[in-house]
Order: structure tokens, then sequence, then C-alpha cells
């Protein structure tokens, strides 16, 4: 979702504006002298709770026919917290922590937490989680994420419904969608005078609630994630306003705000999440007791609807695995669970969530088409055709700009012409299918429909899943077309508008998953026959050349990255640059140069004895590429995914790999002297034999890596994580080894003469007939190292 301008194509003028207002140094808010919570009469927001709640919680939830709310049928879900978020406890570094995030344990669901966070109870202070704790006290700034459908939203209003309703809270408590801000670039600039804004389209009395009571709030910021997908933030500008309500909350001791978000829209490995107000959570699926209180509250409106032992069933677990691994974490997500309560036929072990929907859809269209039918005008029309215009009116949500769609847009649709008087269906097919009326955002002037409203889908994951299918669906036509430029056309149609969402590109990896292999592999071929012609006209129909050059460039872009991501949902592992001849292939690598492309995946690619010197491959998947003996010098691979990748042998001196994942991979002799290592993820990589020389390791994990006979003179491993690693025979003569932890390394035979030790962890570290100098030997024993035939060697 990341987007970068490419060199040469001007300066990012809206980006420089963004970064020098909010980096000015006097804060646009003035001093509020907000030493003293002001007396607030909460009745004044009296109707604007009542109108959110009776909005968000108290009405029916998906078009149920039976009416069920929010409020009927919710369930607290348990929580996690961010090992970021964690003190230390027995050892002293807790990021060597092998999960992201641990689990809380004991009774207490996210809502009793949140709340108690917010209110400061004593009783909340300090959680304890085994031989770490989280200290709750002071926390005014927590981040609640969460996968598509696991309730992020349905938290916030069952939140906001019980601080308004049953808690006795003296604090303003305000609720905003993100995604309804109209002005993005104010929003991260002055956060607080864009929120104040939104709360009094409520008409409020402006002059009763001001900044000053904002200040003093529990502010709720709902969809971080879709803020950024519908207007195509950077992650820059994701992490930039989480940092400016950061400095809100640093200012304002009385402010507290929940920012929601999916997984991975906020980069926790660069965002300060040790803040002492600070705190990262994460919702944890609904266990089996959950999903049964969940289904006990679905029986009062449909009795034996989905039976308990059917759900008993789907979730049993034998040998700590699940019987229906795929189903089993399926009904964790709510929404899901929603879904498959209602299908009438038993599922297999092997649904996935692509499936569900398909079945659901099924479902539905079938009710639907039968209703219809008894309508004298619409008989004849097919089911594909409802399914046709379903596919239609998703895939031109997921382009727009504010992701929905104008009612006028809809009826311009060929699939819905195809539908007789579908200007009199369509607001039965609207409700029929998950879909709602939402107020366009009040910059979307570029429609002809003056209406102020527009349709969305009442979940977003709806929409994902048909727009995967109606992908596959016009990929399939391929298969008919042999002209280049025709491929190209259809293709475009696809591919140029915007990039496949991470969750857009899951959804299609399901639905391939049950597809005919032969389509597939018919599909792929075709798409590689074609590469070459793409990459001859820079991924750009000549059609679309006369557009400004940052639209051509957005569109080309987006082409090739979804080309890529096409090729690899069909087959992770499929290579075929070896089989396009060189003159397509250097073509291609100076495309890639020439647009600074980014997010692109060439996982699975071979790219052997290539020579790729001074290439920038950042931000890329370069998951499983095999670079076996290739020249990578002075090559830029920053916060790129190298996992699994095979360098063996290569040549990468001088080269930067800040902050990438190469998690076992293989760099067995690779020539790393020099390289910028820092905060690389090495986790159990082969660098046996490899030569680091000078290379900047600061911070880098190496947890369990092999550094067998490897050369690390004059390296820097400055706070590097060697815990476990084998660094047999190793030479760290003159190495930097301060802070580094060695916990339980094997250091057999390795020189560490003139090796910076100080404050390095050595505990349990194995130093048999290792060469060190007095002072490190005493040192080392200081620390509980296993030291055996050790040769003392001068002092350097």
């Amino acid at each position: 979702m990341s987007k970068q301008e490419p060199k040469g194509s001007g300066d990012n003028v809206e980006g420089d504006k963004i970064h020098k207002q909010v980096n000015v140094g006097k804060d646009y808010i003035e001093n509020y002298n907000a030493l003293q919570t002001p007396v607030f009469d909460l009745q004044i927001l009296k109707d604007y709770y009542d109108e959110l709640n009776e909005r968000n919680y108290e009405s029916i939830i998906l078009n149920d026919a039976k009416g069920i709310t929010l409020k009927d049928i919710y369930v607290e879900p348990f929580i996690d917290v961010y090992r970021g978020s964690l003190e230390k406890g027995r050892y002293q570094d807790f990021t060597l922590l092998k999960e992201v995030f641990i689990k809380i344990t004991g009774s207490f669901t996210a809502n009793e937490i949140l709340i108690n966070i917010l209110k400061q109870s004593p009783r909340f202070d300090k959680l304890i989680l085994g031989d770490y704790s989280v200290n709750l006290k002071h926390k005014r700034l927590i981040f609640l994420l969460g996968q598509p459908g696991q309730g992020k939203t349905s938290c916030c209003h069952h939140l906001f419904y019980t601080l308004t309703k049953t808690e006795n809270v003296s604090s303003p408590i305000i609720y905003i969608r993100l995604r309804d801000i109209d002005n993005i670039h104010q929003l991260i600039i002055n956060p607080l005078d864009v929120i104040l804004e939104e709360v009094q389209k409520y008409q409020l009395k402006t002059d009763v609630f001001t900044h000053k009571m904002l200040a003093n709030s529990i502010i709720i910021l709902d969809g971080l994630d879709e803020l950024a997908m519908s207007s195509n933030l950077e992650n820059s500008y994701i992490n930039l306003f989480c940092e400016k309500i950061q400095s809100l909350v640093d200012k304002y001791y009385a402010l507290k705000v929940i920012i929601t978000s999916r997984l991975h829209y906020i980069n926790l490995e660069t965002f300060n999440t040790k803040r002492s107000h600070t705190l990262v959570l994460k919702l944890r699926g609904l266990s089996q007791k959950k999903q049964l209180e969940w289904l006990n509250n679905f029986d009062n409106y449909y009795p034996n609807q989905f039976p308990k032992e059917k759900l008993i069933e789907y979730t049993a677990v034998k040998n700590n695995t699940p019987k229906y691994k795929y189903l089993y974490e399926l009904l964790e997500l709510p929404i899901l669970l929603y879904f498959i309560a209602f299908i009438e036929i038993d599922l297999t072990e092997y649904v996935n969530r692509a499936k569900v929907y398909e079945i659901v859809f099924d479902t539905v269209l079938e009710k639907a088409y039968d209703d219809y039918q008894q309508t004298p005008h619409l008989k004849g029309v097919e089911k594909i055709d409802f399914l046709k215009a379903l596919r239609d009116i998703a895939f031109e949500i997921f382009k727009s700009e504010y992701e929905y769609i104008h009612q006028s847009k809809i009826l311009e649709l060929e699939s819905v012409k195809n539908i007789p008087q579908y200007q009199n269906a369509l607001e039965s097919l609207l409700v029929s299918f998950y879909f709602k009326k939402v107020n366009k955002h009040k910059t979307d002037n570029g429609s002809d429909d003056k209406s102020r409203l527009a349709i969305e889908f009442l979940h977003k994951s709806l929409g994902e899943y048909l727009t995967a299918e109606k992908v596959w669906d016009d990929l399939l036509k391929l298969s008919y077309i042999v002209k280049g430029q025709e491929a190209f056309r259809l293709l475009a149609k696809i591919f140029d508008t915007k990039c496949f969402t991470d969750e857009v590109i899951g959804y299609l990896i399901e639905v391939l998953s049950y597809k005919e292999l032969e389509d597939k592999m018919r599909l792929i071929q075709h798409l590689i026959n074609y590469f070459p012609y793409f990459v001859d006209n820079d991924f750009l129909l000549d059609s679309c050349k006369g557009d400004t050059m940052l639209k051509s460039l957005d569109k080309s872009r987006n082409f090739c990255n979804n080309f890529f991501a096409i090729v690899s949902c069909i087959d992770s592992e499929k290579s075929f640059f070896q089989d396009i001849g060189n003159v397509a292939f250097d073509s291609f690598v100076k495309y890639t140069q020439t647009v600074n492309i980014i997010n692109l995946n060439l996982s699975g690619q071979k790219l052997i004895r290539k020579d790729l010197q001074d290439i920038n491959l950042s931000d890329m998947n370069l998951e499983k590429v095999d670079f076996q003996n290739s020249s990578l010098v002075g090559a830029v691979l920053e916060k790129s995914n190298l996992k699994k990748s095979n360098l063996g042998n290569a040549d990468l001196r001088e080269a930067s790999l800040y902050r990438s994942n190469l998690e076992r991979s293989n760099l067995k002799g690779a020539n790393l002297a020099f390289t910028r290592l820092r905060e690389v993820n090495f986790f159990k990589a082969n660098l046996d034999k490899a030569n680091l020389e000078g290379a900047d390791l600061h911070n880098a994990e190496l947890w369990e890596a092999s550094l067998s006979k490897a050369i690390l003179t004059e390296a820097n491993l400055w706070g590097a994580h060697l815990q476990g690693a084998n660094l047999v025979n190793a030479n760290l003569g003159m190495a930097n080894l301060y802070r580094a932890y060695l916990r339980d390394a094997n250091l057999q035979g390795t020189n560490l003469r003139g090796a910076v030790l100080n404050r390095a962890n050595l505990c349990n570290a194995k130093l048999r007939g290792t060469s060190m100098s007095q002072s490190q030997y005493d040192y080392a024993k200081s620390q509980g190292a296993i030291l055996e035939n050790v040769k003392i060697v001068p002092e350097i």
C-alpha cells in the first residue's frame, strides 16, 4: 500500500508541506492552560451520544431479516498486548520473545481492560504475563489492532455505548470514523481542529464545546487502515499522524485516544511504542467459549439455526491441532461466524473465507433470484447476471477514490443494464446483497450525481471477496486473446487503476485454491508470453501516454505490481525470468530503476549469476528469490522481504540491506564486506564462511543463525542479538560486540582478539578453545560463560 514518487519526477510538494507544518517549532495549538480539567455538562452531548448509539450499536446488523442489532448479539473478545509494550522481566531483553503479541491471561475482556484503563482504575495498574508485565498506569494512547472482520469497529461501538450509558465517566466521549474525514491534509497537521469540526457536524453549541473540552476528552478514532486505503496514504504519513497524536497526548494530560486499525498498517518496528502513555493491543479471535456465548444470543432470534453440536464439532481440537483447520480460524471472526450460522450444508475441513463467502452469496442469490422471478419484468434474468452485477459494483468501489460508488455510476454499468428494469430492481438488489447508503465526501464533486448519498458494502471484506472473483473472472478472458494489444487493453482495465491491497490478494489466493488447475496454468503461461510486450511498452497503454506524468507513472506502476501479484497468487514459486531472454530481462531491470517501483512481488524468481550491481530493490517481496552467485555490489535492498532467499556465494560488498528480512535465508560463502546490515533479521539464516569484514550489524537479529567460519573482523555488532547462534571457528577479531546478546551462543574456537565485549551478555555462551585476552576472559567468566581450554592472548 505504500507509494513513493520516482526519482526525477519532481518534488513531492504536498508531502513537504505536511512535514514542514508538522515539524514547526511552535505547536499549532495554543496553550489552553489545561492543568485543571474544566467542569463540563455532559447533557450538552446527550443528543450526540443518543444518535451515535442508535446508529452504531442499536441498529440492525447486515440487514438481518429478524432485526438483530449489535447490542443484541455482541460478545466481548479477549485481547493480546504487543511485546514492545511489555516491561522487562527475568531476562534482560524482551525483544527476543518469539511472539509479536502476548496473550493477556485471565478473564479480563478487551472492553473491561479498555474501560478500566480509561478510568484509571487502580486494580488495572499492572498485568503480569509470565516472566513479563505490562504497566497500564497512565496509558492514554491505545492502538487497538485486529484482522479484517475481527470486530474492531464493533468493539468501538460497544465501548462508546458502555462509556456513555452505563459508566460514570466525567470526560466527553467522541467517536470518529476516520474515513469520513474529508480533509486528510489538515487531519495530519491539526488533528484536534478536524476532530472538532466532525463533532460539530452534529449541531452542538460551538461556543460551549470547544478545543479545551476536546483536549479533555476520550476520543475513539476508528479505522486508520480504511483512511489509509481510501486516501492512498504513504506509510510515512500514517506514522506521522500517529506521532502527531502522541505529541497531543504528551501535551494534554487529560486527553485519552484510542486508534483502531488492521494489522500491518502501522509500522510497529519504526513507531515509538515505548512511550509511557502508549499501549498497543490486538483483539484476539473468539474462543470456543465466546463463540458459544455468541450462539446463545443468536439463538434468541434463530432457534436451532446453527446447532451447538455443529459449532463444537467445527471447533474441536485434538493433540493441539484443530480438526477443521480453516473453519477453526474462520469461526474466530464474528462476521464469518454470523455468515456460517446461516449455511445449511455441512462444511469440510478445507473450506476457506472465499468459499464461505461464495456459499453465502449463492444462498442470498438464490433467494433474491426466486423473489425477483415473481416480478414480471424480471422473469428470464439468470442468476449469473446478478452475480456479474455484484462483482462489477464491488470492483468499482475498490477502484474509487472514496471506496464507495454513486448510484448513477451503478446504473451506467453494462452488467447492471443487462437486468431488465434495472432501475426498479436496484433498491432491492442493494438491500439483499449487503450494501448500505452513506453520505458522500465534501470533496467528491466528480460525478453528475448531485445527491449526497453513495453506496458501500456493509462490511469491507464482502467487497474485497467479490473484487477477487471479478479479477479472476476477467482474467479468464485472456485465454481467448491472441494479440498483444488486445491483451494489454483487457489487463489495463483490471491492473492500472489501483494496486491490489493485501486483503484482495489474500482473497485471490483463496479463490484460486479451488479453481481448475488447467485454467490457472493456461493463464499464467499467457501472462508470461505477453510479458516482453508489456515491458517494451513500459506497462502503459498508448492511449494513456497522453496523461500527466504522475498519472502515467501511477498507471504503469499499478499494472506492473498487479501483474506480478497475479503470477504469485497463481504460483508463488513460479520463475520465468530465465525464459524471457536477456533483452527483455535487461529492459525490465531498467524499467524498475527508472520508475522507482516499490512493493513489487518477485517472490520465487531465479536471478542466478546476474549482474545486478547498484540495483535498487528496496521495499520489495523477494521471498525465495535465487540470487546465487550474482553480483549485487553496491545494491540497495532496504526494508525488503528476502525470507528463505538464496544468496549463496553472492557478492554484496558495500550493499545496503537496512531493516530487511533474511529469515532462514542462505548466505553461505557470500561476500558482505562493509555492507550495511543494521537491524536486519537473520533469524536461523546460514552465514557459514560468509565474509562480513567491516559490516555494520548494529542491532541485527542473528538469533540461532549459523556463522561457522565466518569472517567478522572489525564488524559492528553493537546490540546485535546472537542468542543460540553458531559462531564456531568464526573470526571476530577487533569486532564491536558492545551490548551484544550472546546468551547460549556457541563461540568454540572463535577468535575474539581485540573484540569489544563491554556489557555483552555471555550467559551460558560456549567459549571452549576461544582466543581472547585476560580481561575478556575475566568478563566472560563474570557473565557465566562456559570457558574451557581458552587461549589467552596479549591485549591489543
